[in-house]
């Protein structure tokens, strides 16, 4: 049986020191300053303590209230991602619910690698197993990621998920930057919460806002042992699934969506996500009217513009292109090129604001480390780490040359590309994804 990640996506819009302070904030901003202004240390990976911290009822009841303000927003919006009415109240009156269960089941835990620090917290943990499997998938996130700013990770168990959905992650929210705001000009494009603090190596936070949130269903089997092979078939990886959702939360997210009645696709320009702008088709060297040079061209370019009810056909054919789609990043080291990071999984039908933002697992190019973001998890599957593809999509991101982007594709261009390769889609892929 497989089941599926589930990735909220808003656009409004790292080893390791592990502490726990009894009583403290959660997200205590002036922890986090000094935190900011010490060393970021010597060692890589470095598990020195992992403690327990229990909250007050009040700080509890603050950060829940942040939280329940957000889930409210995003609602308000309409930012689900899951086509069912009725799943979309489960799960924000799942945040609720977990509002007002909340205890002194917290823990907070400080992550150190020489380029980042992160701080995550757990709430409602089934047991000290489960918050231990967390810190180690924030781990792996954190040597993967390049920043002064401390990264606020906050993850919570939850009973109210779709029985289909094991956990989902977001950014808390996005940030448009501009050449005012970031020095080398965002151009109004919108970064996840992660993304922009890092380019302006300053926080943005809100209070004791994180920049990701990770929801997970309490209620399944988890595996949450150190070594992989412990793994019973019966189980799902618990380390997998958190990195997965994290990956979501920092870089992975976007705004692509299918209109309302799904017969075209659509992105507003007006609220392009940093992450969109890199979804690209192969282009059509024969063609006169193309840009010499370009091998690439990003799907967005095909979108209808500002106007978020209208949609196009093409574009929606261009996120079915099975094998086609990539994610492409510009590589210095290679003759300074746009190169693919790794094949962007395209079902044969669109998913809003999910199938994009996923590996396709069928890709021959794709390898097992790739795999963290495949669409799906089964029974008995590990994936507990970063490839090299992934990485470089953070990377770029994270660098100082982060506006630059491959060209939009022009309108018949994605017509064109599908033609010469057989047209869009897949069919039936067997899959739930999210």
């Amino acid at each position: 049986m497989k089941a599926r990640f589930l990735v909220v996506v808003v656009v409004v819009a790292g080893c390791c020191l592990v502490l726990g302070v009894s009583g403290a904030p959660w997200f205590d901003m002036e922890k986090r300053r000094r935190v900011l202004m010490s060393s970021l240390g010597d060692s890589v990976v470095n598990l020195v303590k992992d403690t327990t911290a229990h909250a007050t009822a009040a700080e509890v009841e603050g950060v829940e209230q942040v939280l329940m303000r957000n889930a409210g927003e995003h609602k308000k919006k309409n930012n689900s991602i899951d086509k069912s009415n009725d799943d979309d109240e489960r799960g924000w009156n799942g945040m609720e619910a977990a509002r007002q269960t909340a205890s002194s089941n917290v823990t907070r835990h400080e992550i150190v690698s020489d380029t980042a620090r992160a701080v995550v917290t757990v709430s409602n943990t089934p047991s000290s197993a489960h918050t231990a499997a967390i810190t180690r998938a924030a781990v792996t996130l954190v040597t993967a990621w390049t920043s002064t700013v401390v990264l606020l990770i906050h993850v919570d168990f939850i009973n109210t998920l779709p029985s289909s959905i094991l956990a989902e992650g977001q950014p808390s929210r996005t940030v448009a930057l501009s050449s005012s705001s970031q020095g080398s000009g965002g151009g109004g494009v919108y970064y996840t919460l992660a993304v922009a603090e890092a380019l302006q190596a300053r926080a943005l936070n809100d209070g004791d806002e994180p920049d990701v949130i990770v929801r997970i269903a309490r209620e399944r089997e988890w595996y949450t042992g150190e070594v992989a092979s412990g793994i019973a078939a019966s189980a799902y990886d618990l380390q997998t699934v958190a990195l997965h959702e994290m990956l979501h939360g920092v870089v992975f997210s976007g705004a692509f969506e299918t209109t309302q009645d799904e017969t075209a696709a659509t992105i507003s320009r007006n609220e392009l996500g940093a992450f969109d702008r890199l979804v690209t088709l192969p282009t059509i060297p024969s063609s006169s009217s193309r840009s010499s040079g370009d091998d690439r061209c990003a799907v967005h370019g095909v979108a209808s513009g500002g106007d978020e009810a209208g949609g196009s056909v093409e574009l929606l054919g261009a996120l079915e292109a099975t094998g086609l789609l990539r994610v492409s990043v510009f590589d210095d080291d290679d003759d300074g090129e746009w190169v693919d990071a790794f094949v962007v999984y395209a079902p044969g039908e669109f998913v809003s604001r999910t199938s994009v933002y996923h590996v396709d697992a069928a890709a021959v190019d794709t390898t097992e480390r790739e795999l963290v973001l495949a669409p799906e998890v089964g029974k008995g599957e590990v994936r507990r780490e970063v490839a090299d593809g992934i990485a470089k999509v953070v990377q770029h991101l994270l660098s100082a040359g982060v506006d630059t982007a491959p060209r939009a594709c022009e309108k018949g261009e994605v017509d064109e590309i599908l033609a010469r390769n057989g047209g869009a889609g897949g069919g039936d892929d067997g899959c739930m994804v999210g």
